[in-house]
């Protein structure tokens, strides 16, 4: 987790390195460590969304100076690997 005790003239978050940390690591740390506190280690590829509330909180403290987010995503099976990957070969031809 990233300390936010360390932050720079402009409020963003640093890293040991006095590096700024961009946003979106900021706000995916802090989704997994809600996740972890909620539901325990869920492992590998095992994915839950997290609430909404929780979900605009982080992103009112970590805002994207773009506006966009990526949102949650849904794990990707063998299967719609696979077709995607069809898919995308299609496309390229």
């Amino acid at each position: 987790m990233y300390d936010h005790e360390t932050q720079g003239t402009t409020g963003e978050v640093l890293d040991a390195a006095g590096d700024v940390v961009l946003s979106a690591k900021v706000r995916f740390a802090l989704y997994s460590y809600f996740t972890y506190i909620k539901y325990g280690h869920l492992g590998r590829g095992n994915r839950i969304p997290v609430p909404r509330c929780i979900k605009c909180k982080i992103e009112a403290l970590h805002p994207e100076p773009t506006g966009n987010y990526r949102g949650f995503q849904e794990r990707r099976t063998e299967e719609t690997s696979e077709a995607n990957k069809e898919d995308d070969e299609q496309e390229e031809e």
